[in-house]
C-alpha cells in the first residue's frame, strides 16, 4: 500500500512535469528525473508485492494449510488499545506457562521424597484393631474374635546410606526450589518486559504518526515552492522519499 501510494504520487508529478515542460516552464531534466522516480517506484512496488505474497504463503504454511490458499488480511481490532495490568498478567502467566507447572511439580515431588527419607528417623506409634467372624465354627470355637493392639517402635541406629540418601534428597529439594523460584522470576521478567515493550511501542507509534504528518507537510510545501518556481526539484524528490520512509515507519511501528 505504501509503495502503491508513492508510485501514484510519482506518476502525478511526472504528468504535471510533462505539462509544464510543454509549456516551457521546466527543463527536460525535470521530466527525466520524475520518470526515474516512477521507474524506481515501479521496481519498489514489484518487490513489495513479492514480499507480500511470500508473507501470505508463510502464514499459510505456519497454520498448516496449502501455501497457495488465497485470503485477504485485515487489521486486528482492539488488541493494540487494550490495557494490561502487571499483576493480572503475571498471575495469568504463572497459571498457564508450562515451565512454571513443570518446575513446581518437580519441587513438590522432591519435597515429598525428602519427607519420606526423614521419616526413617522418626519413631512409629501404631494402634490397631481386628475383628474376625467365623461363619461355621468348630465345636468350642468362638464365632466372633476381636483383638486390639498397640505398637511403638523407634530406630536405634540408621546406616550411613540412609543418612546419605536423606541428605541427597534434601539437596535435590533445595535445587528444585531454587529452579522453581528462578522460573517464576523469569516469567515475571518476561511479563514486565512485554508490558514495557507494548507501552514503548504505543509511544513510538504516536511519534511515527507525527513524523508522517510532518513529512507530508514538508512535501506539500516543497511541491508548492517548486510549482511557483521558488524551489528546486531535489527538494521535492527528497521530501517524497521522506514521506515514504515516514509512512513505512508508521506501518512498522503498528
Amino acid at each position: 500500500k505504501v509503495q502503491m501510494d508513492e508510485l501514484a504520487s510519482s506518476n502525478a508529478r511526472l504528468k504535471n512535469a510533462k505539462l509544464r515542460f510543454d509549456a516551457g516552464d521546466v527543463s527536460e531534466f525535470d521530466v527525466l528525473r520524475f520518470e526515474t522516480e516512477v521507474k524506481r517506484g515501479e521496481h519498489a512496488l514489484v518487490q513489495a508485492e513479492g514480499n507480500y505474497q511470500i508473507s501470505k504463503q508463510r502464514l499459510n504454511d505456519s497454520i498448516g494449510r496449502d501455501v497457495n490458499t488465497e485470503f485477504e488480511p485485515v487489521d486486528e481490532a482492539g488488541g493494540a488499545n487494550s490495557t494490561l495490568q502487571y499483576e493480572a498478567a503475571l498471575q495469568s502467566a504463572i497459571r498457564t506457562r508450562p515451565e512454571v507447572a513443570s518446575t513446581g511439580l518437580a519441587y513438590r515431588s522432591l519435597w515429598h521424597l525428602r519427607l519420606a527419607f526423614d521419616g526413617a528417623y522418626l519413631p512409629v506409634f501404631t494402634v490397631g484393631a481386628t475383628w474376625t467372624r467365623t461363619l461355621d465354627p468348630f465345636p468350642g470355637q468362638d464365632e466372633n474374635n476381636s483383638r486390639v493392639f498397640v505398637q511403638f517402635s523407634a530406630p536405634l541406629y540408621t546406616s550411613g546410606v540412609t543418612r546419605a540418601r536423606a541428605a541427597a534428597a534434601k539437596a535435590d529439594e533445595d535445587k528444585a526450589k531454587i529452579a522453581f523460584e528462578r522460573t517464576n522470576s523469569q516469567v515475571a521478567l518476561d511479563v514486565k518486559s512485554a508490558i514495557t515493550l507494548i507501552e514503548t511501542s504505543r509511544k513510538a507509534f504516536e511519534l511515527a504518526e507525527k513524523g508522517e504528518d510532518l513529512a507530508k507537510e514538508s512535501l506539500r510545501l516543497a511541491q508548492l515552492r517548486y510549482d511557483e518556481g521558488a524551489g528546486i526539484l531535489l527538494d521535492v524528490t527528497t521530501a517524497q522519499a521522506e514521506v515514504t520512509r515516514a509512512v513505512a515507519a508508521v506501518v512498522t511501528s503498528r
